[in-house]
């Protein structure tokens, strides 16, 4: 039991190493340090992420979206501009009443 618990301890603490440089205002209290690692890497998952980073996240988020949109919005005027396949369908059925007039 005791082999068991600081095992845990140990596992809990090198997550909050490995945690610790991450972009976060929390840190793991003593009694934290000492839970399952389930529940310590449940408490990591819960860190706050800084202002900072909150806002680079949310200029890189507004770009991309920017992006697809104009690819998007281009792809989506190309297509109207130019539609093939309706052009050759009209082609297609003129031919066939000059035939049928002729004939």
């Amino acid at each position: 039991m005791l082999a068991t618990s600081v095992a845990r301890a140990a596992t809990s603490q090198r997550l909050a190493r490995r945690l610790a440089p991450l972009a976060c205002r929390r840190t793991f209290s003593s009694q934290e340090a000492q839970q399952a690692p389930r529940e310590a890497a449940a408490a990591a998952a819960k860190l706050e992420v800084k202002p900072e980073v909150r806002q680079r996240n949310a200029i890189t988020a507004l770009l991309l979206l920017g992006f697809v949109g104009g690819v998007y919005y281009t792809a989506i005027s190309k297509m109207k501009e130019k539609d093939d396949l309706s052009d050759a369908i009209e082609g297609e059925m003129k031919q066939q009443q000059q035939t049928s007039k002729k004939a």
